[in-house]
């Protein structure tokens, strides 16, 4: 399952104060994140998890995202492929680690459900899809006609 910082965003807003700095990419391009520690290599298109304090001095690869935790970033150490996610409250980096891995398990199992539902091949219904939507996403679902009359709700 791929996130983009956008999405993280949203529900790490629940737990903390957050903004995205940098390039704000829409496409679904961040794997799980990885802790960052002083002196390690990026690779590009990767997600980071670090605490500004051990912000890098360069950032050499491009696509780098960053979840950066505390109120100081940077900004003349960012080249123009970063993208920050900054969590202005000084917290634990495992605790927002854990936060950031349980938001990656949750949209993982949301696709393997509706994986599932696409695959049966005795019965085929949307309802059920739209009903996982629905759980998701928290948003009601309406369908309607050419005529514009709701057919399913």
């Amino acid at each position: 399952m791929k996130l983009n910082l956008k999405i993280l965003q949203k529900a790490l807003s629940a737990n903390w104060h957050c903004r995205l700095l940098g390039s704000e990419s829409m496409s679904l391009l961040l794997g799980r994140p990885r802790l960052y520690a002083p002196g390690v290599d990026f690779e590009e298109n990767a997600l980071y998890i670090v605490r500004s304090e051990d912000f890098p001095f360069s950032i050499d690869k491009r696509n780098v995202s960053l979840v950066s935790i505390g109120s100081q970033v940077p900004r003349e150490r960012m080249n123009g492929d970063t993208s920050v996610l900054q969590i202005v409250e000084n917290t634990d980096i495992i605790e927002v680690f854990n936060a950031v891995q349980q938001i990656f398990d949750l949209y993982e199992t949301w696709d393997l459900r509706l994986r599932d539902e696409l695959e049966r091949t005795d019965d085929f219904d949307i309802r059920n899809l739209l009903l996982l939507g629905v759980e998701r996403f928290q948003h009601r679902i309406l369908i309607s006609d050419h005529r514009m009359h709701v057919v399913l709700s």
